[in-house]
């Protein structure tokens, strides 16, 4: 369950980084699980995406609050056009649970597919199921 003091320990840790230099996939799964509550970890989140473009995403789709919604989709966004395919795929995901803008996803699903997964972690069932969640708009992926 949400905690604040939990939460502000999250951000702190965000904040200084794991141990060893891994990816917070840990303090990051808590703040998605929270929602809304994890909100005031937007900043964090927004500062680490571009050193864990993998385990950040989803967290910040998750846990922005209203007046956060543009600036979390903008930083989507960027990260969704630009760097390894895996990590603009996972932001393309994200941007699409954001905002419902599906041209990113579907531009990332077309180059996952047409190189038989992209070097992408489990790359053609992610890439199918993220197909079959947008439903009529994956049309021109076949």
């Amino acid at each position: 369950p949400y905690d604040p003091e939990l939460l502000e320990a999250v951000r702190h840790r965000l904040t200084e980084g794991e141990p060893g230099g891994g990816a917070p996939y840990r303090p990051v799964a808590l703040l998605t699980a929270w929602g809304p509550d994890a909100s005031a970890a937007v900043p964090e989140l927004l500062a680490a995406l571009e050193a864990h473009p993998l385990a950040v995403p989803k967290a910040l789709a998750a846990v922005h609050a209203p007046e956060h919604r543009t600036e979390v989709a903008q930083a989507l966004a960027r990260k969704a056009e630009a760097g390894p395919l895996e990590d603009r795929f996972e932001a393309a995901r994200a941007l699409r649970e954001l905002t419902g803008e599906h041209g990113p996803l579907l531009h990332a699903l077309a180059e996952v597919l047409a190189t038989d997964g992209g070097g992408v972690r489990d790359g053609v069932r992610a890439a199918a199921a993220a197909a079959a969640d947008l439903g009529p708009a994956a049309v021109p992926l076949v």
